[in-house]
């Protein structure tokens, strides 16, 4: 087994009570991002990655093609964001409309290769899409690539996010997909519809 250290540390807040699978707290993780089999402790809340989702192409993590949503996206977080994050400034839909962290259920997969990691400060594995409805595939298939980007809950009739403003709303199951997608956005200059969160 490799070395932990502070990846393998459990921050109780990360952890959601309704999700079982998280156990207690931490997994033993091998994918493509971790070298050996890696204890780490893993979270059930990610960072919104945007309205869409796009594998792109892309070379030493610079986009090749448009449109590469693994690496950038018009949400507040995207996978490569360390060498150049967003500032507040950049929310121009406004923080109270615009959602930055979500619920997402840990997925026990048959296979980790190349899969998404849970570890609370891995950034690649801890960014969803909203390109898909909430909860549309509850419990998430563990070899699904287009349920595992997507935000889930194991909560009645919805799941949480937290906004950018520092508020948590409840979004329901019910939400129109153009008012979900609105909200994950930072700078689509629309009006959030009314069944917005």
């Amino acid at each position: 087994m490799a070395a932990s250290g502070h990846i393998a540390t459990v921050v109780k807040t990360l952890l959601c009570p309704s999700d079982t699978n998280t156990g207690n707290g931490t997994v033993q993780e091998t994918n493509s991002y971790i070298t050996g089999a890696t204890t780490v402790g893993v979270t059930n809340y990610c960072g919104v990655n945007g309205s869409d989702w796009d594998w792109g192409t892309y070379a030493n993590n610079v986009v090749t093609s448009p449109g590469d949503s693994f690496v950038a996206n018009n949400g507040i977080f995207w996978h490569f964001d360390w060498p150049k994050y967003r500032k507040i400034a950049s929310i121009t839909d406004g923080t109270s409309n615009t959602s930055m962290i979500g619920e997402s259920l840990y997925i026990v997969a048959s296979s980790n290769a190349g899969g998404p990691s849970w570890a609370w400060q891995h950034s690649i594995g801890t960014i969803r899409a909203g390109a898909i409805p909430p909860n549309i595939c509850n419990p998430k298939s563990a070899d699904s690539w287009t349920t595992n980007w997507g935000f889930n809950s194991m909560h009645s009739g919805g799941l949480n996010f937290a906004f950018a403003d520092g508020s948590v709303r409840f979004c329901t199951n019910g939400i129109s997909l153009t008012t979900y997608r609105q909200m994950h956005t930072i700078a689509d200059g629309e009006v959030l519809g009314s069944d917005a969160p």
